[in-house]
């Protein structure tokens, strides 16, 4: 069986938004913060990672090169917004979070199989 690194990425991508979109509703969930809930839901920035990401996935899925393009562009800004997230974290001696550390697994491993020569191969459409 051989494995399509599209795919895998296309899975990766929508794992990610799913997660991504879903903590604002987890936050909201554990502290019956209306106002934060509102306000995330309100923020330009959370609907065009969301929309982002499942254009990706959904291009990715079908073999699209703008879609392996975009996710370059996409995951390598994600990637970069993490780690600066992460050491702003680490500066002020706060630990690492479950979430905070799953977002940084998955936008490596995203880009990971984005980088593959052979997914760039199968995205010829």
């Amino acid at each position: 069986m051989r494995l399509d690194n599209t795919k895998i990425a296309a899975a990766i991508a929508t794992v990610y938004v799913l997660f991504f979109f879903g903590g604002i509703f987890v936050h909201y969930y554990s502290t019956g913060d209306i106002h934060t809930l509102k306000y995330s839901l309100m923020l330009p920035s959370v609907w065009i990672a969301a929309v982002l990401g499942l254009v990706i996935a959904w291009g990715l899925w079908r073999k699209f090169l703008w879609a392996w393009w975009l996710g370059l562009a996409g995951g390598l800004f994600q990637l970069v917004a993490s780690v600066r997230h992460m050491l702003k974290f680490m500066s002020l001696d706060l630990p690492l979070t479950f979430g905070i550390l799953s977002v940084f697994i998955m936008l490596v491993s995203f880009l990971f199989f984005v980088l593959l020569p052979s997914t760039k191969k199968q995205c010829a459409r």
